[in-house]
């Protein structure tokens, strides 16, 4: 009874009968300020307009009409008056639309979304719930070695983003570290936990038991001063993990290509250049040097296995794609990088379906760290040549990762 109560209080409750009483918004806004108590700056909480943290799918006000989407053709006009093929349905009650040819492909939704009852209406074998459950799976084996024990335990990795980060269930245990440099916008753009979600969520992310630290830089532009920033701040956390007996940062995510050629002219480019550097020598995988590492995004097609490479596909594109000869295909590696249920940002345990091909970066570096669990000896090139030795090849597309495979050759 005595624990009882020293649990209750720690979490923020006056006894143990008003913790076991508490309904599912008071439990999980608890596990998070608790956690942010170990933060030296505490994530922030998605909240509703009398500020409290959203959790119950009835405080979203769902809309049933969108002037913008064209509900015949399934496109969508954009701010400059043309038309898009991607859908956003996360916040739209549709129970009163035809949707049996929709292709889901292209289609953003939530567990917040009102869908027709009729099987009839919905596209061909196509259950908007189960397939969001589904698509928490990364696919090509990822499961299957995380129930082998395989899931980045004691490994880290640094995130560098643009976007400020809000705190979810699915990862918020995950998360060492949290800092904002620069003047970031108010408000908040889930896609950074979207991006976390995928790398180390505990039912979505690839290495489920990894830690991170989010660096959420406010600079948006072709400035580079505050990338270098936080790239050298990462640098002296790996030393300092180091220092104390930890393994370091074995890895940066970030989505944008900031080596190559094309930002060199960017302001700050020469400080981040130095900072990569730097990153290099510490023995810091950096994942986005695209100048030494071709790499391409693939995603399972709808109705596909997600365990199957034969059931992945280029993403579309509306200029047709250059098909490379095949010696260089079999130098590109591919990875999944969209068509992934994520968290969401309607409450602290809200998920969406991101048809995207935005999580290139994040499965590389998720992959990555699974392999470092393996062998903390293992370097990014030493990684990516085995990567190419065991994955699929598949015609007119690359060398599908088989993570299962790359991970038996490491051991």
């Amino acid at each position: 009874m005595n624990m009882q109560h020293v649990i209750a209080k720690e979490y923020g409750f006056d006894s143990w009968n008003n913790l076991q009483s508490s309904d599912d918004t008071k439990l999980a806004t608890a596990l998070i300020e608790h956690k942010n108590l170990s933060m030296q700056k505490p994530l922030r909480f998605y909240a509703d307009d009398k500020g409290e943290a959203m959790f119950e799918a009835s405080k979203q006000k769902l809309i049933t009409q969108n002037p913008h989407i064209d509900f015949k053709t399934f496109q969508t006009q954009t701010p400059f008056g043309d038309f898009s093929l991607w859908l956003d349905l996360s916040y739209m009650d549709l129970s009163a639309y035809d949707l049996s040819q929709m292709d889901v492909s292209f289609v953003t939704y939530s567990d917040l979304t009102v869908w027709p009852k009729h099987a009839s209406k919905l596209p061909p074998h196509f259950q908007p719930k189960e397939f969001l459950e589904e698509r928490k799976n990364f696919g090509l084996g990822i499961k299957n070695l995380h129930k082998q024990g395989i899931s980045g335990q004691n490994r880290a990795v640094a995130v560098i983003d643009w976007r400020k980060l809000s705190n979810h269930l699915e990862y918020y245990q995950n998360i060492k570290g949290y800092e904002e440099l620069d003047v970031l916008p108010e408000g908040g753009d889930m896609s950074g936990g979207q991006l976390v979600s995928a790398l180390v969520g505990k039912t979505c992310g690839v290495a489920s038991d990894a830690d991170v630290y989010y660096y959420s830089v406010g600079t948006i532009g072709r400035s580079q001063t505050y990338y270098a920033l936080a790239l050298n701040e990462i640098c002296d956390l790996h030393e300092e993990l180091i220092k104390i007996g930890k393994n370091g940062i074995d890895a940066v995510c970030l989505l944008r290509g900031l080596l190559a050629s094309c930002f060199q002219d960017d302001e700050g480019a020469a400080e981040f250049k130095q900072a990569a550097e730097r990153a290099h020598k510490l023995g810091i995988w950096l994942s986005f040097d695209y100048q030494n590492y071709g790499a391409v995004g693939v995603g399972c097609k709808i109705g596909g296995d997600v365990e199957n490479f034969e059931d992945y596909e280029l993403f579309y594109s509306q200029n047709p794609r250059r098909i490379p000869d095949e010696k260089r295909l079999r130098q590109t590696l591919c990875f999944p990088a969209g068509r992934h249920t994520v968290a969401g940002s309607d409450t602290l345990k809200s998920y969406i379906f991101n048809p995207y091909p935005t999580n290139l970066e994040v499965y590389k570096c998720g992959l990555y760290l699974l392999a470092k669990s393996v062998n903390s000896n293992l370097s990014g090139q030493e990684f990516w040549q085995k990567a190419l030795a065991t994955g699929d090849f598949k015609e007119n597309i690359g060398i599908i990762i088989n993570p299962q495979r790359l991970i038996e050759s490491i051991r």
